[in-house]
């Protein structure tokens, strides 16, 4: 929304070993000390945050009336985007 960030929640599956190494290697170099999210909630006040300039293709099933990603999984990382050009695709 704008440039507003807006949590939908986590991706847990799509991750091979070897990209799961890769990317704790990325995002330990980006950890910050707050959430860059407007709609942080409340379960994940202990969680660890990173500077939100990666972008990940994720596929998931729809968005769910409390705006979190139904089934959602990693595809990879995308160095074709900038951060500020990604958009939540609804398919109506």
């Amino acid at each position: 929304e704008g440039s507003r960030l807006r949590y939908l929640g986590r991706v847990g599956t799509g991750f091979s070993a070897a990209e799961l190494e890769r990317l704790a290697g990325l995002l330990a170099a980006r950890r910050r000390s707050g959430s860059p999210f407007v709609d942080v909630p409340p379960e994940l006040a202990a969680a660890r945050w990173v500077t939100p300039d990666l972008v990940a293709r994720v596929a998931y099933g729809e968005v769910t009336d409390g705006r979190r990603l139904r089934a959602p999984a990693y595809k990879g990382l995308r160095h074709d985007t900038e951060p500020r050009a990604c958009r939540i695709e609804l398919v109506r």
